[in-house]
Parts: structure tokens; C-alpha cells; sequence
């Protein structure tokens, strides 16, 4: 079984994204070897890490941890905005530990598993460039 284990952060000095390797985790920071150009070390903030969900979107796109994601259900359908993580515990409801979810943060009981919805999905924009996008209303 070969997985495609990718990482992106934002670079301290210019604030691009980098994608490539993990490959040490500090205090305050994270060093990220970068796929293009090949093997330069980036330091990039913590909090700014997010790991390939090894999934893509509606248009080929791919899903990485904090993304912030619009689903539409069915046709006519309201659409839904919900930001990417990695499974967490769910007091008084289920335990999503292990698993990439979609959390819809308008309403806290309303997380779903992301391989239901990644399909028929689009990646919009990420929580660290785009915070405002959970914040505005859903759209029809």
C-alpha cells in the first residue's frame, strides 16, 4: 500500500505555503523539507501545519487539514461550510478519533466523517488565509 504523506505550512520569513515533508517539530516552530524545489528546509509556523488527507476535491483539488470546505448535498440544496480535522472526541455523541472529519462549526453536533462528503466538495480556502469564510452565512 503506497500513501502519498504530504505536509504544508506557512513559511516564517516570506508567509507562502510550503508543501513537502515534516521533518522536525519545535516549540515554536516546524521545519518542512519542500517537494519543489526538492529538499530545502522551510521553517514554518506551528500552528500553520496541516497534513494531506490523501483525498481531493469535486475539481481535483487537495484536502489538507484545516481547509475550509462547501458541500452542497443535493441539487438546490442549501450549501454547507466546515473546516477540516483529524478526529476528535465528541462528548455525548461519537468518537471520531482516527478519522478525517468536517466540522461544522455553526453547529457544534454536526461533524461527519470526510470521506462521506469530500466528492461532491469544494476546498474554498483554509482557516489561517480565510477565517471569515465559517463566519458568513450559508449559502443557497
Amino acid at each position: 500500500m503506497k500513501r502519498e504523506i504530504n505536509f504544508r505550512g506557512k513559511d516564517i520569513e516570506t508567509g507562502e505555503w510550503v508543501y513537502g515533508y515534516l521533518v522536525d517539530i519545535q516549540s515554536d516552530r516546524a521545519i518542512i523539507y519542500s517537494h519543489e524545489p526538492v529538499g530545502v528546509p522551510h521553517a514554518v509556523t506551528l500552528e500553520s501545519v496541516g497534513q494531506y488527507t490523501e483525498l481531493k476535491d469535486k475539481n481535483g483539488k487537495k484536502i489538507f487539514e484545516d481547509d475550509i470546505m462547501q458541500f452542497q448535498c443535493i441539487p438546490d440544496a442549501p450549501r454547507y461550510r466546515a473546516a477540516v480535522e483529524y478526529g476528535k472526541k465528541v462528548e455525548g455523541c461519537c468518537n471520531y478519533q482516527g478519522v478525517w472529519i468536517v466540522d461544522f462549526h455553526h453547529s457544534p453536533n454536526e461533524i461527519c466523517m470526510l470521506h462521506v462528503y469530500y466528492a461532491s466538495s469544494t476546498v474554498i480556502g483554509n482557516i489561517h488565509d480565510n477565517p471569515e469564510l465559517l463566519n458568513q452565512e450559508n449559502k443557497n
